[in-house]
């Protein structure tokens, strides 16, 4: 739920098509060849339950022109979300994640993994603990090869101008972060450009 609290304070100020997804899926059904039964019999249960999550969604301060549908599925939770994601042509997933992995340095679970090295579009994994506040300072962690992938920016940067937010761009090799001068790098110069009016400071790692 705090993933799609979030969504909704990440978009409050534009209209928005919200598409909330529920993967329901019964390994077991494979063995037992009766898929149609177990889909017949959960699908009521859960329509009643998406529907009172839809009602729930529309108490949050949503554009008066946005909406908001639910789809439930059978199948795997990941192919699920791709599917939807594709067949609804969205431009960004929001999904929860739990981190109920045993293995204490596992942060995101299986699925929102599975998520995020197939998706075509960019992916929000929403800690459960996290605070359902809009984002008014990102950091956009990179290794410097960012030239080639500003296309894959322009979501950060739209998220930056609808929130007003800053961003700060970090070299994830750096030990010690300082600010640095966009100038020093090429790369950085064409970072700056890209993103023109979005407040924004660089971080470059300390020589040794």
């Amino acid at each position: 739920w705090k993933a799609a609290g979030y969504a909704a304070n990440l978009y409050p100020y534009v209209p928005s098509e919200f598409v909330f997804v529920h993967a329901f899926y019964e390994p077991s059904a494979i063995i037992e060849a009766d898929i149609p039964a177990i889909i017949s019999s959960r699908t009521k249960g859960i329509s009643d339950q998406l529907s009172l999550i839809e009602k729930e969604f529309r108490e949050f301060d949503l554009h008066p022109d946005s909406s908001v549908k639910t789809v439930a599925r059978y199948g795997v939770a990941s192919n699920v979300i791709q599917d939807i994601a594709r067949e609804e042509h969205a431009e960004v997933i929001i999904m929860g994640t739990t981190g109920a992995s045993t293995n204490e340095n596992v942060v995101l679970g299986s699925t929102a993994m599975a998520v995020l090295e197939t998706s075509l579009c960019p992916v929000l994994c929403i800690p459960a603990d996290t605070k359902l506040t809009p984002p008014h300072h990102i950091m956009f962690a990179t290794d410097h090869n960012y030239i080639s992938n500003l296309n894959e920016l322009t979501f950060l940067k739209e998220i930056a101008e609808l929130q007003k937010a800053k961003i700060s761009i970090v070299n994830i090799k750096a030990i010690t972060p300082i600010p640095v001068s966009a100038n020093h790098q090429v790369e950085g110069t064409v970072l700056h450009n890209f993103l023109g009016n979005v407040e924004h400071t660089f971080f470059e790692q300390q020589s040794a």
